[in-house]
């Protein structure tokens, strides 16, 4: 906004190093509503379709069972440790996991936020649990 006041000549900038603002003749008739200014309009970026990646961000399409099972156990890893729980793992991940279900550290790489060391640390941890929700799910 101001860089459109001084192409205007509604302002200007005087001084180096450190340039201050002065308000012009015009500047001041726009303030006092003697004289209208306007300006383009900054043109808001277009949305993008929604993709099928996309929906598997949305809250609610997860199954919050298995996300209170995941939450428990890295809690008590958290513990453990003595390191806050998103050090284990973010919601984020927790709520892929829950999305995807993966029932082998293969699939289970492929969720966003499980690297190699967390993968070898947690991994059948977190597959273990996912197994017995699932388990639990069809009996």
């Amino acid at each position: 906004m101001l860089d459109e006041l001084i192409a205007q000549e509604a302002v200007l900038q005087e001084g180096d190093p450190y340039p201050i603002l002065k308000l012009t003749t015009t500047g001041s008739d726009i303030l006092f509503g003697r004289e209208v200014i306007s300006a383009l309009r900054k043109e808001e970026p277009k949305t993008k379709p929604k993709t099928f990646r996309d929906s598997k961000d949305e809250p609610g399409t997860f199954d919050e069972s298995l996300f209170a099972s995941l939450r428990s156990l890295r809690k008590k890893m958290a513990d453990a440790q003595h390191v806050p729980p998103y050090i284990i793992f973010s919601d984020k991940t927790l709520h892929d996991m829950c999305r995807r279900l993966p029932t082998s550290l293969a699939g289970l790489r492929m969720i966003s936020g499980v690297g190699d060391a967390k993968l070898q640390r947690y991994g059948n941890d977190f597959i273990l649990e996912i197994k017995r929700h699932l388990d639990g799910a069809t009996t």
